[in-house]
């Protein structure tokens, strides 16, 4: 699990993209303004976001509510669409409060990532 390389903000990434999947749950305004909470998946993490799965059409710059896996909630912005793969929506997404360390279970220091057992566990499952 490497960092992305991959340069923005004037050639720097804000942190390092961890490539895991994260089961993650989404709450907030659909495309057409419903209400919804839905199962997700984060990919890409970071200490200021993520890319986001879901089966779902955002509006670009709305705020949603992220939930992790031990419910601990965050807000965040979507920042853009970035794909769509089989029916899925994949979305950037920016935590509204700034940097979140440890939110989607994986620990960022520097440039390494020190990734817990249980994410570990979690992507070994997930393939």
């Amino acid at each position: 699990m490497n960092p992305s390389p991959i340069p923005v903000n004037g050639g720097q990434r804000r942190s390092p993209r961890i490539d895991l999947l994260m089961p993650i749950s989404v709450a907030g305004q659909d495309l057409q303004k419903r209400a919804f909470s839905e199962a997700a998946t984060a990919t890409a993490l970071n200490l200021h976001g993520a890319a986001i799965h879901l089966n779902r059409q955002l509006t670009i710059g709305s705020i949603i509510t992220v939930r992790n896996r031990i419910g601990i909630e965050a807000r965040a912005r979507i920042v853009a669409q970035v794909g769509v793969a089989e029916g899925t929506f994949i979305y950037g997404i920016e935590f509204v409060q700034g940097r979140q360390p440890n939110f989607l279970g994986v620990s960022f220091y520097a440039s390494t990532c020190h990734c817990n057992a249980a994410t570990t566990s979690n992507q070994s499952s997930a393939q």
